[in-house]
């Protein structure tokens, strides 16, 4: 019996590629920080500082390390992710209390909604991202 053949289809085809691509980008990362990498979850990513994407490109990537070495370079870049990093700890207060106003509103409108025991994923920081 000849297989079926299947009907041309760019949007999946598309979709295919670009999920190739993400395991490639797995592959490059490695699984130590896949909760809170964000190029390849992008807004399902859990907890942590969101981080700049690198350059997919070997060659791009490579002379951006190249040029993050420089002293200066480094320098502005060190100096850039601090206040990054200050910020975000700053509206952490934040973003909790209106994690906590949403699930009071959700409460509220959905009294008998019950989630089981157990479905929480992560640490504090992850209440509502």
């Amino acid at each position: 019996m000849a297989p079926k053949p299947i009907a041309d289809d760019p949007p999946l085809l598309a979709l295919m590629v670009e999920d190739a691509e993400r395991g490639r980008e797995l592959t490059r990362a490695g699984l130590s920080d896949l909760r809170i990498n964000q190029s390849l979850l992008k807004g399902f990513a859990t907890g942590g500082m969101p981080r700049p994407e690198l350059p997919a490109t070997p060659w791009k990537r490579g002379i951006w390390r190249t040029l993050q070495a420089l002293p200066r370079v480094n320098q502005m870049t060190g100096e850039y992710q601090r206040v990054l990093a200050a910020e975000y700890a700053r509206h952490r207060e934040t973003r909790r209390k209106l994690a906590a106003v949403v699930m009071d509103e959700i409460a509220a409108a959905i009294p008998y909604l019950r989630p089981p025991a157990g479905l929480a994923n992560g640490g504090a920081d992850d209440a509502f991202t």
